[in-house]
């Protein structure tokens, strides 16, 4: 009878000792997957913290008609400038161009180049656009593009720049910095002397395109395009 209690009594033992040692394992666990929530939840946190700022940063809007400009030593000039009103910044037109006639909703593609007033020489193009409901000369038309190459810049006494000071010159990052990654990219590996093109669009008459240096990784030209009537 004493042997059958002492059996039984043991028998309790290790059973209670089990429990407690079950208990704690499962305590443990819970505990660690507790942790590695956390850390998960933390690093989600993290990560949407990160994606908010980096979404929250500066950038040019190309679907927004206001970023389509340009400044010539500070003096701005947009879609809702007119080409004769550009010779205020020292620069002028052909007159005879400026006398060219533009049918209503029309463009012209050849009549926007502009000359440094002291010099005689080119310096940049605008596209002439016709958005009234009548026939008006070429000067009294409103800027729907703007092109700007290294090849005439270079020349230039002055600072011609668009967006956050992007001009000729500035870097990819700074690009990048100020427009975000490009929509297209045109490598243009068969063309040794041509740059890479970064293209920024919204559609057929709506974009920024700039062609980057290969090698120094700087812009060459800078073009921009603008067709309210499009």
């Amino acid at each position: 009878m004493k042997k059958s209690v002492s059996v039984i009594i043991s028998l309790l033992v290790l059973f209670t000792c089990a429990s407690v040692l079950t208990a704690c394992r499962d305590n443990k666990n819970n505990g660690i997957g507790t942790n590695e929530n956390n850390n998960v939840e933390a690093k989600n946190e993290v990560d949407n913290n990160t994606f908010a700022a980096e979404s929250s940063e500066k950038k040019v809007d190309i679907t927004d008609k206001s970023s389509y400009y340009f400044t010539i030593n500070g003096q701005k000039f947009s879609t809702e400038s007119m080409l004769k009103d550009i010779e205020s910044a020292g620069l002028v037109q052909d007159t005879n161009v400026a006398q060219t006639e533009i049918q209503k909703g029309g463009y012209s593609l050849s009549g926007g180049f502009f000359r440094d007033s002291k010099t005689g020489n080119t310096v940049f193009s605008v596209i002439p656009v016709n958005n009234t409901e009548e026939t008006v000369k070429c000067a009294d038309a409103t800027i729907g593009g703007f092109y700007l190459e290294d090849y005439y810049y270079k020349d230039y006494d002055g600072k011609i720049e668009i967006n956050e000071g992007i001009t000729i010159g500035s870097s990819l990052d700074e690009l990048e910095a100020a427009f975000g990654k490009p929509t297209e990219k045109d490598m243009r590996e068969n063309y040794e002397n041509l740059g890479i093109l970064y293209k920024y669009k919204v559609g057929l008459f709506q974009y920024f395109e700039f062609e980057i240096d290969k090698e120094n990784h700087q812009i060459k030209n800078i073009s921009w395009r603008y067709f309210q009537n499009q």
